[in-house]
């Protein structure tokens, strides 16, 4: 079996017929004083549906928890 990872700039590009997409927290322990930049600059790659509806139907969300409803990720 082979696999292959890309990794992109670009959130539309990557998820563009994706098997798997992983998220995780923009903000972790010890960067709250980033959080407004982090949310700002990761605002694109939240997954949503508009976003996810590039992958492929039958893709997996992943997520190493806790997830953060309306940053890195929606309760879509």
């Amino acid at each position: 079996m082979e696999a292959e990872i890309e990794v992109s700039h670009d959130p539309r590009e990557a998820v563009a017929d994706a098997d798997v997409l992983y998220a995780d927290v923009w903000t972790s322990m010890g960067q709250e004083q980033e959080m407004q930049e982090r949310l700002r600059a990761f605002q694109d790659f939240q997954l949503n549906r508009s976003l996810l509806s590039l992958a492929k139907p039958q893709a997996l969300v992943m997520h190493c928890l806790p997830a953060h409803r309306g940053e890195e990720i929606t309760d879509e």
